[in-house]
This record gives C-alpha cells, structure tokens and sequence, in this order.
C-alpha cells in the first residue's frame, strides 16, 4: 500500500511526501521529494501526482532488483486539501494539462511497464 500527499508553501514551491507499506509491517519506506517545475506551472494537481510518480517509481525498482513478476499494490493520494488554497487553487486544474503532461505520461509509463496491478 502507498500513501501520498503533497504540500505547496506559500512561495509555491512543492514537496510530496509518501509512504509504502507492505503487509509485513516491519517494511517500510518514507520518503519526500521536491515537485519539480517552474513557478507558474505549480499546482496541487502537479504535486499530488508526484507522490504517484515517487511511489510507482519506487515499485517498479524493486520489482526490477527483487524480480517480482506479480502483485498487487493500492496508491492513495488527494488533491481536496490544496484546493481550498486560493493561491494555489487558481492555477490548479481539473483535467490534463500541458503543464502536467510530463508527469502523467512518467506515471503511465511507470504503471504499464509494472508487472504489479495497481
């Protein structure tokens, strides 16, 4: 299981932090990443989809290292809390963007290429 949230200060500089748990519980990852991008391309949307590129990233390494051939993963992550930020709000978007296409197309990649079901 992974859990992710993302914060944006109020230089609208981001950081996403996670968390990948896995059933036995002494396994665990922590661990926090920069949202990288130019200052108007910042967004909750954009920083809340680096805790799924982090977490999806982490998955696919240690399914390469651990030859992991099968398994199934859930990713938690939401986008209500930064909403309610006006600063960030109205540069936050609901549906793709050019501004965000780098990060979904990295997911996507991440995802597909995983033999995990998430």
């Amino acid at each position: 299981m992974g859990v992710g949230d993302a914060s944006v200060d109020r230089n609208l500089i981001g950081h996403a932090y996670y968390i990948l748990e896995s059933k036995p519980p002494q396994y665990r990852l922590c661990g926090v990443t920069p949202v990288d991008c130019v200052e108007e391309d910042q967004t909750s949307n954009r920083g809340e989809s680096f805790t799924v590129l982090a977490l999806s990233s982490i998955i696919h390494a240690l399914c390469r290292m651990y030859n992991i051939d099968k398994g199934l993963v859930t990713l938690f992550c939401d986008n209500k809390e930064a909403m309610l930020r006006k600063e960030v709000a109205k540069n936050t978007f609901t549906t793709l963007s050019k501004r965000d296409v780098d990060v979904k197309m990295s997911i996507k990649h991440m995802i597909c290429d995983s033999p995990i079901i998430y």
